[in-house]
């Protein structure tokens, strides 16, 4: 006995002794590395190279390090800085399988996804369950500090997760606590996830074989605001129920997955699109809206899948898009639904849409169910005027057609736009608007981005083209012609500018702003109503879309006459396109204006036009007529109204509710020179209320002048225009000239009203009105004409002072024609009675000089009743007379007058 127990433990001393010197033996070592290696790429389909460190046969251990392992057409690998195995020989007893429990340490994994899942998924299954081939069994599995990197093919989506793992199998029982300590996601190198923790634990049991998984965990959402980011997660599967929901902190964002009894998912969510932008569109924060869907999968009936999804306030680079919706089913391999794009102030279209999975082919088709139009445009497209269709297959180019006939909202004319479009990495656009062409090019991937665009005439002539740098997208360069600038003023702002030039932008687009410089270089742009010239424009531009902003700096505008300038003009609106809030104060200097040539003026000042919400565009400041020439007769209502219209028609449409607060004044006096009235004015006048209907206060003051009668001009000694509120058309007039013909000081006096004057003459030696007129269209206040002719005169000498202006006064051309002939001669005819006398008197009135006059005057009946007269002035209160009368007799006469 006692030989035979020294024969075993010499044997088991013997053994441990060779199995100790084996596992410390080089070649036995090399040549367990090669089966080792063989048997794991047979068992796992793979590529194994490591470092054999250890091999331990007392404590059934295989220790080794660098251990690479990686799928041949490279799509996965792993590689773990320290690699335990232990084998357990009760498993082998037991279940026939060797039990392992495998610690893995620092591993550092990488994997390809395809349609979502990582490739390393199905290795990993098989090193967690049991070979089919080889008797062992997965007991234990370790894995500490872990890292997973992951991309897909065209390395669009790229993230790691860090983690550490933990499973164990018991008796007919399998438990899994997963950690996740940190994870990032990024999608076209746009940080999309971080900061991800999460703890989730899987049991299966043999019994059971439903296997339950709860897992909870916080995770960020770079795209989201700040206070935003941070959502929270929790799902629990247990058998055929299922409860998956994530949401923030503030709840905008919530989404709910429930697995029922009967096999079907029901999934709830709701949150913004900004997300989807980033995670999915890779369009950064171009798009922005709320989504919210209800989607139903049937597991029972062959995945069959219906809901609907909405996306409220949707925009796009704040342009607002309005409310999408779908409503969808899925039949086998075939989606299909409705599709409803409702602007809501814009317009409504409406289609339908479908996706064939097997052929991988789609298409939507969808028209205009209500009218199209924008607030900025006249143009409105009917019901049904309206269409777009799309085809579209999986990695193949989209293709579609769009036709639209937009109706001129005052015009009631029409203009058809119609062409192709063809969408992949880029999209293409081509087609007609009306007669003219354009041409455009756009990249979608990673963002939208212009590469060009261009609009011909149908004369091919250049109206309008865009170009990005090849190198760099955000760098534009954009050239307008003058003639699209036009057409698109007339049809937004209702004005036309004729001209002609060039606009050239150069500038940087970076997201949804705009920054660069506007040049317009020899331009030859007409001022309506005037014949001033824009030639040159120059400015600082940002415009900022999210923002709904733009900014003007350092503006400068040369005319042909004068010169516009603008530090910062600052414009914003809403999502409707209504304006907000407008700043733009201007500097001018020494502008020509000139309406019509009948308004001549040069002006200098500020102006200040501004809109603050809930308020009227209002245009304030202060503007200097630095000299000017007026053909307009300044007492006449219907003249001041003619020249308010000539500056306002133009712009008429665009000044509509423009709030005013101005004041005017001259610098120098303005020449009002018409055919009856010659003066200067002198101008201070306060503008309020509404450009269209105006307050206006102050005075017009005439510092000098004349009114030009057809014998001898009254000059004015004191004129003033009195404008008061709430009487613009009829103004208060006080209105004084004087005058001397022949040895009459003459005073005409005017006041009251335009619309209603009194006016007044008075003359010393005294006349009557009806003597005093002739004198001053006759020249004479003898004979009876003043009996006849001034009746008609009285009627038309408020007309002549406050009427409109004449190319030449009427009496003045009456009288002209009469006595043009003979310049300083004039007939007076006589009708008193002639009662013993006979016949037709009449007299030649002669003027030899200002001071000495002859008068003749004659019965034309009989040839011997004549007179005659010659009358001298000594002095303004002297005069000599020599008279022959009807009976030859000769005399003579002084008059002296004195004045007390």
């Amino acid at each position: 006995m006692k030989v035979t127990l020294k024969i075993i433990v010499s044997l088991i001393i013997g053994l441990g002794i060779t199995l100790f010197l084996l596992q410390e033996d080089r070649q036995f070592k090399q040549a367990l590395h090669g089966k080792l290696k063989d048997l794991f790429e047979k068992m796992f389909d793979c590529e194994v190279s490591y470092t054999l460190k250890s091999v331990s046969f007392f404590n059934r251990c295989i220790h080794a390090e660098n251990v690479c392992v990686r799928n041949p057409d490279g799509s996965w690998s792993w590689h773990a800085k320290e690699f335990v195995l232990d084998l357990s020989l009760v498993s082998l007893f037991l279940l026939g399988k060797v039990g392992l429990e495998i610690t893995m340490t620092d591993v550092d994994a990488q994997s390809c996804i395809i349609d979502g899942i990582p490739v390393i998924n199905e290795h990993i299954k098989k090193l967690i369950l049991e070979a089919s081939d080889v008797p062992c069994v997965m007991k234990n599995l370790f894995i500490r500090k872990g890292q997973l990197s992951f991309f897909d093919a065209q390395k669009i989506v790229q993230g790691t997760i860090s983690f550490s793992n933990e499973m164990t199998v018991g008796q007919q029982r399998l438990k899994n606590n997963l950690y996740i300590t940190d994870a990032q996601v990024d999608i076209w190198q746009i940080p999309c996830i971080r900061n991800v923790y999460a703890h989730c634990v899987l049991e299966k049991s043999e019994i059971k074989q439903e296997a339950l998984v709860k897992a909870e965990g916080k995770i960020t959402f770079e795209p989201f605001e700040a206070d935003e980011k941070d959502c929270y997660f929790s799902a629990l599967y247990d058998g055929d129920q299922a409860t998956i929901s994530l949401h923030n902190k503030h709840h905008s964002l919530k989404s709910e997955l429930r697995l029922v009894q009967d096999r079907r998912c029901v999934i709830i969510s709701k949150f913004p699109i900004n997300l989807l932008n980033k995670l999915i569109l890779f369009a950064g924060d171009s798009f922005s809206g709320f989504c919210t869907s209800a989607i139903t999968i049937d597991f029972a009936q062959n995945f069959k899948v219906h809901g609907d999804l909405s996306i409220d306030n949707a925009q796009y680079r704040a342009i607002p898009l309005g409310t999408i919706k779908t409503a969808f089913d899925k039949n086998k391999d075939l989606w299909s639904g409705t599709l409803i794009f409702d602007h809501q102030t814009g317009g409504t279209m409406e289609g339908s849409w479908e996706w064939h999975e097997k052929l991988g082919r789609g298409q939507f088709d969808i028209i205009n169910t209500a009218t199209l139009q924008s607030k900025m445009t006249y143009w409105f497209v009917k019901p049904g005027d309206g269409q777009i269709k799309c085809v579209f297959e999986r990695n193949k180019p989209s293709t579609g057609f769009y036709s639209f006939i937009a109706t001129h909202n005052i015009l009631n004319s029409q203009l058809e736009s119609k062409g192709n479009f063809f969408m992949h990495d880029v999209f293409k656009a081509q087609g007609t608007i009306g007669k003219n062409k354009y041409a455009l090019a756009m990249d979608i991937m990673p963002t939208l981005c212009l590469k060009n665009l261009v609009y011909h005439d149908f004369h091919d002539q250049r109206l309008f083209s865009v170009f990005s740098d090849p190198h760099d997208h955000k760098e534009l360069q954009a050239r307008i012609n003058y003639q699209f600038m036009r057409g698109l003023m007339k049809d937004l702002g209702g004005f036309d500018l004729r001209g002609e030039g060039e606009l050239f932008i150069k500038g940087r687009l970076e997201d949804s702003l705009l920054t660069g410089t506007i040049n317009m270089q020899n331009a030859h742009i007409q001022i309506p109503q005037t014949y001033n010239f824009i030639h040159n424009i120059n400015a600082l531009i940002k415009a900022d879309l999210s923002e709904k902003k733009v900014v003007a700096h350092d503006v400068a505008i040369d005319l042909h006459k004068g010169t516009i300038a603008s530090k910062q003009a600052t414009i914003s609106w809403d999502d409707i396109h209504e304006t907000l809030f407008v700043h733009i104060p201007l500097l001018c200097a020494q502008v020509f204006l000139n309406l019509e040539k009948e308004v001549f003026a040069e002006f200098s000042g500020n102006v200040l036009f501004e809109k603050r919400a809930l308020q009227n565009l209002m245009c304030r400041g202060a503007i200097t007529i630095d000299h000017g020439q007026c053909k307009k007769n300044i007492f006449s209502a219907v003249s001041q109204r003619d020249v308010a219209i000539k500056l306002i028609n133009p712009f008429s449409s665009y000044y509509s509710g423009i709030g005013c607060n101005l004041f005017v004044k001259t610098k120098k006096p303005l020449v009002i020179q018409t055919s009856f009235l010659h003066t200067n004015a002198h101008l201070e006048l306060m503008i309020k209320e509404n450009i269209e209907n105006p307050l206006i206060t102050g005075n017009i003051h005439l510092s000098s002048g004349m009114l030009a009668f057809p014998y001898k001009p009254l000059y004015i000694t004191k004129g003033t225009i009195y404008f008061m509120p709430h009487q613009l058309e009829d103004p208060a007039l006080e209105l004084i000239a004087k005058g001397k013909v022949k040895k009459y000081h003459v005073t005409l006096h005017a006041n009251g009203s335009l619309q209603r004057p009194h006016i007044s003459l008075e003359s010393t030696p005294p006349l009557t009105e009806e003597q005093i007129i002739t004198l001053l269209l006759a020249g004479s206040e003898e004979g009876s004409v003043a009996l006849v002719m001034p009746t008609l005169i009285m009627q038309n000498l408020e007309n002549l002072i406050f009427g409109p202006e004449q190319p030449h006064s009427k009496l003045e051309g009456y009288f002209k024609n009469l006595l043009g002939p003979l310049k300083h001669i004039r007939i007076v005819p006589s009708f008193f009675d002639q009662t013993g006398r006979g016949g037709l008197r009449g007299a030649f009135e002669i003027d030899v000089s200002d001071r000495l006059h002859a008068l003749i005057e004659k019965n034309f009946s009989l040839s011997e009743d004549t007179r005659y007269e010659v009358e001298y002035l000594l002095s303004d209160d002297v005069t000599i007379r020599g008279i022959k009368d009807q009976r030859d007799d000769v005399g003579g006469e002084v008059e002296m007058r004195w004045k007390f």
